[in-house]
């Protein structure tokens, strides 16, 4: 399956077996039917829609087909543990994890570790494992791009800390906050951040704070 968040709404592309039970909201699309997927996809967008699902045969034609629609960013990030805490930063009024966009020479790793230092202003972060991607979309705001309709991909990694900095929230990129919080103290971050952060929140730490 195939999942991209826009704001708390979010599309699904699966195959056609998996959506039992969701034949309401449930879009057919074939994988020569170009105009047809356009047509959802432009209605979604613009319209207060809480979820499209869209089933298919081959749902990773449908996919491929779907990223060409948008201005593909590619970003990396990290969630980072340091004596059974995690590192949450604060920003634009909602709790989220350091990550960033990966520049032309970087590597997904390396990206996930400048942008994590750089966010929370600590060195020497160490890389575990590599977590699951997220998918989001935003319409820019940039000058260049303003209005573009943008599919940002983010790799996450799992990062460990062994360190003494404190970390200091990067103000120039709107972060007022970077804090370590225990797992029972991330309620706070569930109630207040982004859709697909909460899934990687969820899926990473567990149930242990719900």
């Amino acid at each position: 399956m195939y999942k991209v968040f826009f704001n708390e709404r979010i599309i699904r592309i699966m195959p056609n077996n998996r959506l039992e039970g969701k034949t309401a909201d449930l879009q057919l699309v074939g994988t020569g039917r170009e105009n047809e997927l356009t047509r959802l996809v432009n209605h979604f967008l613009k319209s207060e829609q809480k979820e499209l699902n869209l089933a298919a045969e081959n749902p990773q034609k449908i996919w491929e087909k779907f990223k060409k629609k948008f201005k593909l960013i590619k970003a990396a990030g990290g969630i980072v543990q340091q004596n059974g805490q995690y590192l949450f930063i604060f920003r634009r009024g909602k709790w989220d994890l350091p990550k960033g966009k990966i520049d032309k020479s970087e590597t997904k790793r390396q990206a996930a570790i400048r942008e994590v230092e750089e966010e929370c202003g600590i060195k020497g972060l160490e890389i575990k494992r590599k977590l699951q991607n997220t998918w989001h979309i935003y319409q820019s705001g940039y000058a260049d791009t303003k209005g573009e309709w943008v599919l940002k991909k983010t790799s996450w990694f799992e990062m460990k800390y062994r360190g003494n900095m404190q970390p200091i929230p990067q103000l120039e990129e709107d972060i007022t906050e970077a804090r370590w919080l225990a797992s029972n103290e991330i309620g706070i971050v569930m109630g207040n951040t982004y859709p697909n952060l909460k899934e990687l929140i969820y899926n990473f730490i567990g149930s242990s704070f719900v």
